[in-house]
């Protein structure tokens, strides 16, 4: 089950890499859960990733948890066949992604176990390629 949005109007779009911005954004607005996952830097994450990383958690937390994802890949990535000659117009869709500033709440965690999530943390990292850290809305910071 793979996310990427159902009928976009333009499957081809302009690359945005305007949109990304170095700067750590403040906008800090739980609204979900009392855990959460922030982004620490900035890049892409791709439909494939968001899907692996919501399989090992819903693998790990099971019935434990509620799992809110507070993004979805909304940019379209394409990609011209090898060996092919140039014209020929832009190439075809190859997956989706979406744009991660620091400070954007990725993931929030909604649960009454609190064991169960701090040894769960470290196996996130390695489903990511952008440096995260945990937040929780009771203590401060966790990493």
């Amino acid at each position: 089950m793979l996310i990427f949005p159902k009928k976009p109007k333009f499957t081809k779009t302009f690359s945005n890499k305007k949109q990304i911005s170095k700067t750590i954004n403040k906008r800090l607005s739980p609204q979900l859960g009392t855990f959460f996952l922030i982004a620490k830097e900035t890049g892409f994450l791709t439909n494939f990733q968001i899907e692996s990383l919501r399989r090992l958690l819903r693998r790990s937390f099971k019935r434990r948890c509620q799992i809110f994802f507070r993004f979805l890949p909304n940019v379209p990535i394409t990609k011209k066949q090898s060996e092919t000659r140039l014209g020929r117009g832009k190439g075809k869709l190859k997956y989706w992604c979406c744009i991660v500033n620091p400070g954007d709440i990725l993931v929030e965690f909604k649960t009454s176990h609190k064991q169960f999530i701090s040894q769960f943390f470290k196996k996130t990292h390695l489903k990511l390629p952008i440096k995260s850290f945990f937040y929780n809305r009771q203590k401060r910071w966790i990493l």
